[in-house]
């Protein structure tokens, strides 16, 4: 359930570039649980409302003719109604999520005068961390944030490693409502395969490479499953990699062997590819490498 809060309840600035996207719906679940506060997202990009229709937010869309104007002639502070119209919420803190998009949230943060707190989730830290650009990048982030959000030890000490003050660190795991998720106990009948799914972003940190591996191990050891894998690309450097090296013809299609690859539309705005393997533990296979994604997000 969400939690509701009192129109009165004091405000909290929530900053992210994109909302809702599909792949980060975790992140309007997590807003919807914010206690004692009421979140109002600030966004670049508004989208897939219908789907998500909880939670105030603001779209700041800064290819607006004014703001582009503005920021041409003004390093430092936000485009002037757009500091009015977030000035009048009297929030009391304001919060960006993601490393790299708190780094863009220069103009928020001087103009808003807030306490500010940034959040980081991975990418912004395992991968962008070992570029020397976007380490130079987060050190005004790390110097002015008033707390730093990570999600665990190991995070937490690369963010140290990279120029962040370890007092300001605080450990926020991210939650989940295990009420509202359903579930259904299964039992396998003699003779039928373990069916295992993955639906998720074709990114090497997602794992699949590993799955494809147990269930390699799994086939080895004469354990009859059907493993099947749903999910697309999403435009991040090395995502293409990683599908490309997921449906490479590591386990042949034969009749006695089934190997299925089939693409279907995406209910994605971008109309871009959902696409599903299916693979039968009787397939003879090594499996796929898969290698890091190189470069920054877009």
């Amino acid at each position: 359930m969400t939690t509701t809060l009192p129109s009165a309840a004091p405000v909290a600035l929530q900053r992210i570039d994109r909302f809702v996207g599909r792949t980060m719906n975790w992140f309007y679940d997590h807003m919807r649980f914010v206690p004692r506060h009421r979140p109002v997202v600030i966004c670049d990009v508004l989208e897939n409302r219908a789907e998500f229709p909880e939670l105030d937010a603001i779209l700041l869309d800064p290819a607006r003719l004014g703001p582009r104007i503005w920021n041409r002639l003004n390093k430092t502070s936000l485009f002037p109604p757009d500091a009015s119209r977030l000035r009048r919420l009297q929030a009391k803190v304001f919060h960006s999520h993601l490393g790299y998009v708190a780094t863009e949230d220069r103009r928020l943060v001087h103009s808003l005068d807030l306490p500010w707190v940034v959040s980081y989730y991975g990418a912004d830290v395992y991968l962008l961390g070992r570029d020397p650009v976007w380490v130079r990048n987060y050190q005004w982030v790390f110097k002015r944030a008033s707390k730093v959000l990570s999600l665990g030890p190991a995070m937490s000490a690369g963010l140290e490693a990279i120029g962040c003050p370890a007092e300001k660190i605080v450990i926020h795991p991210l939650g989940v409502d295990a009420v509202a998720l359903r579930n259904q106990p299964r039992v396998r009948a003699p003779g039928e395969p373990l069916r295992i799914l993955f639906a998720g972003t074709f990114r090497e940190k997602k794992g699949a490479r590993y799955l494809i591996e147990a269930a390699h191990v799994l086939k080895t050891r004469g354990v009859p499953l059907t493993l099947t894998l749903v999910g697309d690309a999403a435009g991040r450097p090395g995502d293409q990699q990683t599908k490309e090296e997921i449906f490479s013809p590591c386990w042949p299609s034969t009749d006695s062997n089934p190997c299925a690859r089939s693409t279907s539309g995406s209910a994605s705005r971008s109309s871009s590819t959902s696409d599903s393997r299916r693979m039968s533990s009787s397939s003879p296979a090594s499996p796929p490498r898969m290698g890091m994604p190189k470069g920054p997000p877009p």
